[in-house]
């Protein structure tokens, strides 16, 4: 018998097409996954942005918490710088015997005296005065703490549409109350003094009156003293 060659126990694989050409016959490349297998991480990204967007700005398109502190803060922070400003800080000018502290944008100034009666008589005489052209009102100062009133101050005022208008400078304020200071303390001096005169006088005329009543006892004296010794003389 001729000799036959056993069967060959290799796997057929080696008659198989490659592997590539497999998957090219399918439409698909090796290792490359299809964009339905792959995860949109990038759509995930963005669409949390969105989320943390709409987030910070609330329902209806409203400031978020955080956007509203960051606004609370640089609100605060104007408003310290507003304060700095010098329109709404009060000026001082010293005068002679008062000082005045004024708030320009406000139109009010408080007065302090160094003479508590000058400071009584300007209320007395009236809850009103002109200053430079301007009507002024005029009341006793109270501080605002304590709730009571300050001897020495005054409140005047005339408004924050007259001040925007017709500026009253706190110099003109100075200026009238120096002046009244003056006018008071030398009308009280001047009666003072005026006082004092008549009370001399009135010492003088009292010494005139007591030298004059001594002067005739003196003499009347002599006169008695003269009739007792004629008395005594005769027989």
């Amino acid at each position: 018998m001729p000799n036959v060659a056993p069967p060959t126990t290799k796997p057929m694989i080696d008659s198989l097409p490659p592997q590539q050409d497999i998957l090219a016959s399918l439409g698909s490349q090796p290792n490359a996954a299809s964009p339905s297998s792959m995860p949109a991480a990038d759509d995930r990204s963005a669409d949390r942005q969105d989320r943390g967007e709409k987030g910070s700005r609330g329902k209806g398109g409203k400031k978020g918490k955080g956007e509203r502190d960051r606004d609370g803060e640089k609100e605060r922070l104007e408003k310290l710088d507003r304060s700095d400003d010098p329109r709404r800080q009060a000026v001082e000018q010293v005068g002679e015997v008062v000082t005045v502290r004024k708030h320009s944008s406000m139109g009010c100034a408080v007065v302090s005296m160094t003479d508590i009666r000058v400071r009584q008589a300007i209320v007395a005489e009236g809850n009103e005065c002109i200053i430079n052209g301007i009507k002024v009102q005029i009341k006793p100062h109270t501080n605002k703490e304590t709730k009571e009133e300050v001897m020495t101050d005054l409140f005047v005022a005339w408004g924050r549409q007259v001040e925007k208008a017709n500026p009253l400078s706190e110099q003109q304020i100075a200026k009238y109350f120096d002046t009244k200071h003056k006018e008071l303390t030398s009308a009280w001096k001047a009666a003072e003094e005026e006082k004092l005169r008549a009370e001399e006088q009135e010492r003088q005329a009292q010494e005139q009156v007591l030298r004059e009543r001594t002067e005739q006892r003196r003499r009347y004296e002599e006169q008695q003293e003269q009739l007792r010794r004629q008395q005594e003389a005769s027989p």
